[in-house]
């Protein structure tokens, strides 16, 4: 499985860009245990995108997502 994170910072304010963690947002923002087939390690996926859910709640960069 391949995850790309890009971050962008500038004058003390960050954005982290996600490559392929989140394919439907208002379905899996919810439920990040919800898998589709471009996951293509389906456990391995649910749990990264659960890990980076997590992380970027605590967090105070803005994220932006593809897909």
């Amino acid at each position: 499985m391949y995850l790309i994170f890009y971050v962008v910072e500038s004058e003390g304010k960050s954005i982290e860009f996600w490559g392929d963690i989140l394919h439907f947002g208002s379905i899996q923002f919810p439920n990040p245990k919800i898998t589709v087939v471009y996951d293509v390690n389906l456990n391995a996926a649910a749990k990264q995108r659960a890990k980076q859910f997590t992380r970027a709640e605590k967090s105070p960069r803005l994220v932006a997502a593809a897909h």
